[in-house]
Order: structure tokens, then C-alpha cells, then sequence
């Protein structure tokens, strides 16, 4: 006790987490990471590990986005005493940006208002300790998130005091929020047309964030739409959505596709897929970016269509990029295989999941340099975690041996 005493003391000093310093502290020196309660949380706690490690001077910003892509998965698979137990440590913007994903995941609950304002008043505080040249854009983004937040949670009012005067385009995050949440008829035509305004703002956000309002209200209501109502929607989308790049394009699309299946609007949902599949193929499919679309577009079919035989081909196509024409650079290429493992894992094929898991983790072991690699490895590892698989053995073993890699050069 005396030891871990000693390397808490040590953590603070050098803004290390306990989860790392298992290894200076005599308890399983060759392991960071113990075996938890939960098994599918032992991935994201080595996507934790691997981030944290990296030297805070000069990669504060490597860092911190490894940490905040950690605990953002375990608050999104439930696991909100983890992410909040360990916010603090993230030492940049990021931590104002969790503490607002805590109240978003308390705005969504009955009965939660307590925890609500506690970490709006969190972010509100840590947002104000910001300092430095990029401080304003960095309080400009807590803020929007903040007004998200309370949208969410019904607080309407508060969230337009909150995120008046905001210079950051991401502000249009939270005006979208408030425009896609319909109550009755008069609602639905006041929010599309000033959904249709905002997407013909000069930003790029704000046309991303009119795209993404009007998903969500298909995700909402698109089962009991007319199909004037669903034209009304389309129209909007077919404005806006061709102004954004490419590659946008078809997460969006893929998106809308998936809330059209959800709402039972089969064979719209199947048209909008098709039709984003037929786009990337005439651009030139390129593994850089497309093995994980193809990838989502699968998951799509599985899940949300129930259409395995068509998931399973899409997962082909996808396989066979990666294969035939891989990405030159390494981390492109570890990239490209982890998507690929995670859609498999997405659409129940745990065999070629964990082969796509096994070669992203061969991939990063011949980076060099600390950074990058670790970057990698936690990348890996938020897929395992977000899958929810458990760890074999020979992976735990991969992993620690990674560990004991680390060091210079960062």
C-alpha cells in the first residue's frame, strides 16, 4: 500500500494516472493494466495506457485526444464512473469537452438534474483556467458543447443565453440541436426552413450541422412521416449535403440511410446505401478512406437492414481494397485494417475480426518512434473496447510487450 501510495504522489508530480504507474510500483511491473471487474473494459484501459504515456512536453495535444477517445468510449458503452473518475487528467480543452459529454449523458436521464449541473458547472469552471493564444476558439468550443447539452436536457432558454456571442463555428452544433427537436406541426416547418437557412450558411459546420439535425429528426419521426413530410426532409438534405466534401458526403449519406432502415423506411434506407456506393466507386475507391466506409456501410446492412449476405459482401469489396491496394503509409494502413476488424466485429464475424485486429497490432510494431506507435496501439485498442470483445491471451501478451517498448524516440 505504501508503494502505491508512493506512486500516486509520483503521478501527480509527473500528470502520470495510477492505471500507468502499476508498472513503477512493483504490482505487475510487466503489465500496466490489471484484469478488470468488466473483461471488455481491459481493451480500453490499455487505449488509456498507451495515450497516457505519451510525454505531455511536447505532445500535449497527442495525449490528451488519446485520453479523451478513451473515456468517451467507456462513457458511450456505459461505463460512466470510469470516465468520470478519470477526467481530470486529461490536461487541455478535451477535459472541458468530457465534462460536457458527462452532462450530455446526464441530460438524457430521468431525474438526474443534480448530476447535470454538476458537470455543466465543471466545464463552465475548467473552461475559464484556459490560457494562452488558441485559448479563445478552445472556450468557444466548451461553450457550444455546454449549449448542447442543456438542449438536450430541455433547457432551451439557458442553452441560447449560453451560446450567445460564441465566435466558434461549432456554436452551430447547438442551434441544430434546438432546430431538430420537433413537437408538432408548427415546429416541423419552422425548424426545416431555418434548418435549410443554417446549410446555406458560409461554414462548413454549420451546413454539417444542418445535415446532421435533419438525420436526427428522420430518426425520430421519419415512422410516422408523410411522404410529402419525408420529401420536405429530402429536399433539405439534397440542398445542403452536395456542398460538403466527398468523404463527408458519404458518412452523412451512410447515416441518413441507416435512420430511414431504423424508422422502417426500408427501401428508401436501401436506396440512399446504394446510391453512396455507387458515388465512392465512380471517384475511385482508395483504402486511405474507404475500407472504413465500406466498412460502416456494411454494419448498416447487418444491423440495420438485418441483411447479412449483403454486409458480407460489402465487407468483401472492403477486404479486397486493403489487399489489393493497400496504403502506403503505416499508419494509413493500420488504420484502414482496424476499421476493417471493427466491422466484421460490427456484423458478428469474430474469426476475421480479431485476424484484422492481430495485423493492425503486427502493423504498429514496426513504427520506431514512441508517438506515432503509441497513437496506434491505442487506436487498436478503442476498437477492441468498442467491440466489447475480451482479450486472448496472446494479444494481452502483444500488448505488454509493446509496453515495455516504450520510450525514446517519442
Amino acid at each position: 500500500m505504501a508503494i502505491m501510495n508512493s506512486s500516486r504522489r509520483l503521478g501527480r508530480l509527473l500528470g502520470l494516472s495510477v492505471l500507468t504507474l502499476r508498472c513503477l510500483s512493483g504490482v505487475a511491473a510487466d503489465s500496466p493494466v490489471a484484469t478488470p471487474a468488466a473483461p471488455d473494459t481491459e481493451a480500453l484501459a490499455w487505449a488509456y495506457t498507451f495515450g497516457t504515456a505519451i510525454p505531455a512536453d511536447p505532445h500535449l495535444s497527442e495525449r490528451s485526444a488519446c485520453q479523451y477517445e478513451a473515456l468517451k468510449a467507456y462513457l458511450d458503452l456505459g461505463h460512466i464512473e470510469e470516465a468520470a473518475k478519470r477526467a481530470g487528467e486529461i490536461d487541455d480543452w478535451r477535459r472541458g469537452m468530457l465534462y460536457c459529454d458527462l452532462a450530455v449523458v446526464y441530460a438524457q436521464r430521468e431525474g438526474a438534474s443534480l448530476m447535470l449541473q454538476h458537470y455543466l458547472e465543471q466545464a463552465r469552471r475548467y473552461r475559464d483556467t484556459l490560457e494562452g493564444h488558441n485559448a479563445d476558439w478552445q472556450k468557444d468550443r466548451i461553450t457550444a458543447r455546454i449549449g448542447v447539452a442543456q438542449v438536450q436536457a430541455g433547457l432551451t432558454d439557458e442553452a441560447t443565453a449560453t451560446i450567445a456571442g460564441v465566435g466558434d463555428p461549432t456554436v452551430a452544433q447547438a442551434q441544430a440541436e434546438m432546430l431538430s427537436r420537433i413537437t408538432d406541426d408548427a415546429s416541423y416547418e419552422s425548424s426545416l426552413q431555418k434548418l435549410t437557412a443554417l446549410g446555406e450558411a458560409p461554414t462548413l459546420e454549420a451546413q454539417e450541422a444542418a445535415v446532421r439535425a435533419c438525420i436526427r429528426i428522420l430518426e425520430k419521426h421519419a415512422a410516422d412521416f408523410t411522404p410529402e413530410r419525408l420529401e420536405r426532409v429530402s429536399a433539405c438534405l439534397s440542398t445542403v449535403v452536395p456542398k460538403l466534401p466527398a468523404l463527408l458526403q458519404c458518412d452523412l449519406r451512410t447515416a441518413a440511410g441507416q435512420a430511414l432502415l431504423a424508422a422502417g423506411r426500408r427501401e428508401l434506407g436501401l436506396q440512399i446505401l446504394a446510391e453512396t456506393r455507387a458515388a465512392m466507386e465512380a471517384r475511385g475507391l482508395d483504402a486511405r478512406f474507404d475500407v472504413a466506409r465500406l466498412a460502416e456501410i456494411a454494419r448498416v446492412y447487418r444491423v440495420a437492414a438485418a441483411d447479412a449476405s449483403q454486409a458480407e459482401a460489402v465487407l468483401g469489396q472492403a477486404a479486397a481494397l486493403l489487399k489489393d491496394r493497400p496504403p502506403h503509409d503505416l499508419s494509413e494502413g493500420v488504420a484502414a485494417t482496424v476499421a476493417l476488424a471493427a466491422g466484421y466485429a460490427a456484423c458478428g464475424q469474430v474469426e476475421p475480426a480479431w485476424q484484422h485486429f492481430r495485423a493492425a497490432l503486427a502493423g504498429t510494431g514496426r513504427q520506431v518512434n514512441g508517438r506515432p506507435r503509441h497513437m496506434m496501439l491505442a487506436d487498436v485498442c478503442l476498437a477492441i473496447g468498442r467491440a466489447r470483445y475480451a482479450l486472448p491471451a496472446d494479444v494481452r501478451q502483444t500488448l505488454d510487450r509493446e509496453w515495455n517498448r516504450r520510450g525514446d524516440p517519442w
